[in-house]
């Protein structure tokens, strides 16, 4: 009765140790899983750092290209008035031109009346 009493605790305490090796493979297994997840995680981090910091140097270049086009705009802006500016000096010139042309024409006609007049006061 002692052996087989003892039989009996020994096949308990198998079975118990049969338990406990299969708990601690599926511990090992959930650890090695949570190990890949972790490496996984880590991975989609770092990928997420980098996203990041790709947005705040775009975001930085973007308000630095918005700066240019405002200086660009305001450049367009005063160029538009010097132009405008120019195209009245032009149209200024052009009308004394169009002054000095009568003008010539008309101290030439008053040149041939005097050379007409001098010729008939000599005849």
């Amino acid at each position: 009765k002692e052996l087989s009493l003892s039989n009996e605790k020994l096949v308990e305490k198998e079975a118990k140790l049969q338990t406990v090796v299969q708990e601690n493979e599926e511990l090992k297994e959930k650890e090695s899983s949570y190990h890949k997840k972790i490496e996984e995680l880590s991975k989609v981090n770092e990928i997420f750092a980098d996203t990041e910091i790709n947005l705040k140097r775009s975001t930085q270049e973007n308000e630095e290209l918005r700066e240019r086009e405002v200086d660009y705009l305001k450049n367009i802006e005063e160029l538009a008035k010097l132009q405008e500016n120019l195209q009245d000096k032009e149209n200024e010139l052009h009308d004394m031109v169009l002054e000095i042309e009568d003008l010539k024409a008309k101290v030439c006609l008053a040149e041939k009346k005097i050379e007409e007049l001098s010729n008939l006061n000599k005849s």
